[in-house]
């Protein structure tokens, strides 16, 4: 499970990745959202928040109902970055540009 500890999306998720850099979102009915898979991309209707994983990941793998999400995903927790404007990092080129440069001057 994947727990934004703070912030605007605050929650836990069920995941397969854990990002340095994650962004979260809102939708119009206050549904939130993780965009952990790099194809993930945001919705013109949903409002962007940035996140920071603290620490590192933990890989475990989950056995549910044979119907259900059986399978690998990720641990981790991460904190809100109030003072990134997410909105300004919608595009996915843009996104992966501005977290490359933050993964580098940490």
């Amino acid at each position: 499970m994947l727990e934004l500890l703070d912030g605007p999306c605050k929650g836990t998720f069920l995941v397969k990745r854990a990002p340095d850099f994650l962004r979260a979102v809102i939708d119009k009915k206050g549904e939130t959202d993780v965009l952990d898979q790099i194809e993930d991309t945001t919705k013109n209707t949903e409002t962007v928040y940035i996140y920071k994983r603290e620490g590192g990941w933990v890989d475990i793998h989950l056995c549910m109902s044979p119907r259900s999400r059986s399978g690998y995903y990720v641990m981790a927790k991460y904190r809100y970055l109030p003072d990134v404007d997410g909105q300004s990092l919608r595009d996915n080129p843009i996104w992966q540009a501005w977290a490359t440069e933050s993964m580098a001057k940490i």
